[in-house]
């Protein structure tokens, strides 16, 4: 072996343990918690923002929140942030808790989440998007484990998966930034959370300052309000546990929308400003791109890397009682550390 090869063999190895232990970490937080009938909170608040959705999400969107309102200790604002079109219902019922965003205020999810949170009577906040389909107990979870120890929940979102290229893209993908919400959380740090699937005190929304210190930042309405909360409540957050906690999402079906979207998500790594945080999403990086490296000392060793990893992808899956598929990981797992640096290079040079 040459010292390049030894290079490659250390850094691997380096990664082989990163992922370890961040897949014990993760473990760490599969729970199913026992129904006791006690909840953390007794009630809560919905906040679904709106947008020029088509007809065939609105409809979705309205069966979900109809199966709500027999249930008094869930309030729900869904905020008609600018549409084209005013929305409306076809049931008068849900047109009442429609908040329209003032026309002279920018269009943005984070002023229409603040509307909704201003008009909220409850000091838990629950956000999801329009797109957003969740299991029928989803907020009761959220309500049980809303507890005084905690200021903000982080939920499980998985993208669907129909066979596409850029769903099997997505849905591996968000299997994998699960693991590592978890194994962050798990460690204290937390690294990843998502607004389609995110709880959060009124309080400590209100401590921080809400959205006001990024609310010029065209995302971030999930991990950089994470970000503030931890500093100030840094044994605060916790992962909402759960084999129905998680919500799902449709993946983008043109590719340059699927680039886009990750150039939203990596324009919020501002918040990784720990040295911790930053040390991690390094061996993220190294786990990313080793299986490619190792292929210059043998193939053997890059499909035993991939193995190893399938057989997490495969526990955590099934857990959740969800798809696998390991010829589809495959394929997932040899495109997309391809992809991430198309990415990285279109996007604009004023992003950091």
């Amino acid at each position: 072996m040459n010292y390049a090869d030894g290079i490659i063999l250390c850094f691997s190895l380096l990664a082989l343990v990163a992922f370890g232990f961040s897949v014990a970490a993760a473990s760490t937080q599969l729970k199913e918690l026992s129904d006791t009938g006690q909840r953390g909170t007794d009630s809560l608040t919905l906040l679904v923002p709106v947008r020029n959705e088509s007809l065939s999400v609105l409809q979705i969107l309205k069966e979900q929140l109809l199966s709500l309102k027999d249930n008094s200790a869930f309030d729900f604002r869904i905020i008609d942030n600018g549409s084209a079109v005013p929305l409306r219902f076809d049931d008068v019922s849900l047109d009442q808790h429609i908040l329209c965003t003032a026309a002279d205020v920018p269009g943005s999810k984070k002023s229409a989440l603040k509307l909704g949170i201003e008009h909220s009577h409850t000091d838990w906040i629950v956000t999801t998007d329009a797109d957003t389909r969740w299991t029928h107990d989803w907020l009761n979870i959220i309500a049980q484990q809303a507890t005084k120890d905690r200021s903000m929940l982080v939920g499980p979102v998985f993208s669907e998966e129909d066979g596409s290229f850029c769903s099997i893209l997505s849905y591996y993908e968000s299997l994998c930034l699960w693991t590592i919400a978890l194994a962050s959380c798990s460690a204290g740090s937390p690294i990843l959370a998502s607004g389609a699937n995110l709880a959060f005190r009124k309080s400590a929304w209100l401590d921080v300052g809400g959205y006001a210190s990024h609310l010029s930042t065209p995302s971030g309405d999930d991990v950089l309000l994470m970000a503030e909360i931890w500093r100030r409540y840094p044994q605060g957050i916790g992962v909402l546990k759960g084999r129905n906690a998680y919500t799902t999402t449709t993946s983008e079906s043109q590719i340059a929308d699927w680039m886009a979207q990750r150039k939203r998500w990596i324009s919020k790594t501002a918040h990784l400003n720990s040295p911790f945080k930053k040390i991690f999403s390094l061996l993220i990086m190294l786990w990313l791109y080793s299986p490619i490296v190792l292929v210059l000392l043998h193939p053997a060793f890059t499909m035993l890397w991939i193995g190893i990893e399938f057989c997490w992808i495969f526990n955590l899956a099934r857990w959740y009682r969800i798809n696998y598929s390991l010829p589809r990981f495959l394929v997932f797992r040899l495109v997309y550390p391809i992809m991430i640096p198309f990415v990285f290079f279109s996007m604009p040079k004023t992003w950091k």
